[in-house]
C-alpha cells in the first residue's frame, strides 16, 4: 500500500498528541468504509426503536380494537426485520473491513518506526515487550474499531427510545429512569475496576512474552551454563502471576455483570406493577405497555457497551 506512513502516529514527535486524535488520522485513510458501517450501525439501531412501536399499533390497533389491519402490520413487522439484518450484515462487513485495513496499517507503521530507531533506544527496548505490545495492543485497537460503529449505533438507540417512551407516557417512563442511572453507575464502577485489571494483565503478558524471549534466544547459553532449573523457574512464575492477573479481572467482572442482568429484571417488575395498574384503570393501552417492556429489555445492551 502506497501513501504516507500511517504513523506519524507512533512518532514521539508530538508527544501531546492524543492518541484517539491520531488513530482517527489512520482511520481517515478508510473513511468511506468506516462511514458505511457507522451510517449501517445507525439505521439497525433506528429498526430497533422503531420495532415497539409497531407492536404497539398491531397489539392496539389489529388485536384489541380488531380494524383488520393485522396484515399490514405483520408485513411491517418483517419488513423491518430484513432492514436490520441488511444493516447488521452491512455493518459487520465493512466495521471488519475497516478494522483489518486499520490493523495493518498500525502494524506496517510499528515496523517502520522501529527502523528509525537509534542502537541505545534498541537496546533499552525489551523485546518481549514489543513483540507483545505489537500484537495484543493493535489487536485491540483492531477489535475497538469492530466494535466501534455498534456503540455509536447503540447510543443513537439510548437517546432515540427515552424519546419515544417519554412520547409514549411519562408515567411509565419515569419507572424506566430510575433503572437507567443505577444501570448507568454500575456501568461505571465495573470500567474503573475492571480497566485497570485488564491492562495489567496485558503488562504481566507482555513481561511472559519477553522471558520466553529471552529464554530462547540465549538457550544455547542457558544449556552451556546449566540454568535449565532457573529459567524453568523465572517461566513458571511469570505465568503463575499472569494467571493470577487474568484471574483477577475475571473475578472483576463476575462480581459486577449480574448486577447489570439484575437491575432491568427489577426494573421489569416496577414496571409491571405501574403499568399493569395504568392498563386497568385505561390510563395507558396494552400496546404501549407492550412497548415500554420491550425498551426496557432493550436498553440493557446500550448501557452495557
Amino acid at each position: 500500500m502506497t501513501g504516507p506512513n500511517p504513523l506519524a502516529l507512533a512518532s514521539p514527535a508530538s508527544p501531546a498528541e492524543g492518541w484517539l486524535r491520531r488513530l482517527i488520522g489512520v482511520i481517515g485513510r478508510h473513511k468511506w468504509l468506516g462511514l458505511t458501517a457507522f451510517g449501517a450501525a445507525w439505521v439497525g439501531n433506528i429498526v430497533v426503536v422503531l420495532t415497539p412501536i409497531v407492536t404497539k399499533r398491531l397489539v392496539d390497533r389489529s388485536i384489541v380494537a380488531r380494524d383488520g389491519s393485522l396484515h399490514r402490520w405483520v408485513v411491517v413487522l418483517i419488513v423491518l426485520a430484513v432492514l436490520r439484518g441488511i444493516a447488521t450484515f452491512l455493518r459487520r462487513w465493512f466495521g471488519g473491513i475497516v478494522s483489518i485495513n486499520v490493523e495493518a496499517d498500525l502494524r506496517r507503521a510499528v515496523h517502520d518506526h522501529l527502523q528509525t530507531l537509534d542502537p541505545a533506544t534498541h537496546d533499552a527496548l525489551t523485546q518481549g515487550q514489543v513483540v507483545s505490545r505489537a500484537n495484543t495492543d493493535v489487536s485491540m485497537v483492531s477489535q475497538l474499531l469492530a466494535f466501534l460503529p455498534l456503540l455509536t449505533g447503540n447510543a443513537v438507540q439510548l437517546v432515540l427510545s427515552l424519546a419515544v417512551m417519554a412520547w409514549l407516557s411519562l408515567p411509565l417512563l419515569g419507572i424506566v429512569l430510575l433503572v437507567v442511572p443505577i444501570l448507568v453507575l454500575l456501568a461505571l464502577r465495573m470500567r474503573t475496576w475492571v480497566y485497570p485489571a485488564s491492562l495489567d494483565a496485558q503488562q504481566k503478558q507482555a513481561e511472559l512474552a519477553t522471558d520466553a524471549d529471552e529464554a530462547i534466544v540465549g538457550v544455547r547459553v542457558v544449556k552451556g551454563f546449566g540454568q535449565e532449573h532457573r529459567e524453568l523457574t523465572k517461566m513458571e512464575e511469570a505465568a503463575r502471576t499472569l494467571y493470577g492477573s487474568r484471574v483477577r479481572n475475571v473475578r472483576l467482572t463476575a462480581k459486577y455483570a449480574p448486577a447489570l442482568q439484575v437491575v432491568p429484571s427489577l426494573g421489569l417488575v416496577g414496571l409491571l406493577a405501574v403499568g399493569g395498574r395504568l392498563v386497568l384503570s385505561g390510563s395507558v393501552s396494552i400496546g404501549t405497555f407492550l412497548a415500554f417492556a420491550t425498551y426496557l429489555g432493550q436498553l440493557i445492551a446500550p448501557i452495557r457497551t
